[in-house]
């Protein structure tokens, strides 16, 4: 190792106590839809309610 390497490494080991990383914010709540595409029946339509699926891409019953 040469001195410079050994310089710069122990000043850095100096510095690293005195820089801390900012804490992390929490992440937020992801809105998120579901939804589908496909024929649609009122039979199709009770299943899909019953899933929570409310966004329907379709034909009209």
């Amino acid at each position: 190792m040469n001195r410079r390497q050994l310089l710069t490494g122990g000043a850095a080991a100096a510095l690293a106590p005195r820089l801390k990383a900012a804490p992390a914010k929490p992440a937020g709540k992801a809105l998120m839809k579901v939804g589908t595409q496909h024929s649609i029946t009122d039979e199709t339509l009770a299943v899909l309610a019953s899933f929570g699926v409310r966004h329907v891409c379709g034909t009209l019953p």
